[in-house]
């Protein structure tokens, strides 16, 4: 495999700005166009504060969508807790998944975990997921 099509992830959490979630729904219908031109799958969550997302894809793809989300101004205290080769897709038929936490401290958990990847694919399952609207 070639450094343009390695399959490369990023999981990161970062806090919105100011909490909207005409904006969250805005971001997906966004991101999944986005992710569909570049051949990016994966997930976001969003608690109603902050967001954790996975996504997944060429490694030159991920790598400038982790440069504009890190220049995104409607989020702050962005912490990456993967960004590495990846084996397979997790999320192969989604553009991007979305989920909404009731548990407002699964995130912070995830934040601060030594694993943050195993924590991760322990807490998604449970999630109730969808490729549709908000």
């Amino acid at each position: 495999m070639n450094e343009t099509s390695a399959l490369f992830a990023l999981l990161y959490v970062s806090e919105m700005c100011a909490p909207d979630a005409e904006e969250v729904g805005r971001i997906c219908v966004r991101s999944r166009a986005n992710n569909l031109r570049d051949s990016i799958s994966g997930l976001l969550v969003f608690d109603g504060q902050a967001f954790c997302q996975y996504v997944e894809g060429p490694r030159p793809q991920i790598a400038d969508l982790r440069d504009r989300l890190e220049r995104d101004p409607r989020h702050r205290a962005m912490r990456v807790l993967k960004f590495a080769a990846a084996k397979k897709r997790r999320f192969a038929s989604w553009r991007l998944g979305y989920a909404f936490s009731a548990d407002p401290a699964a995130i912070a958990r995830l934040r601060s975990d030594a694993d943050a990847v195993a924590a991760f694919d322990r807490w998604a399952p449970g999630l109730r997921l969808t490729d549709e609207g908000l």
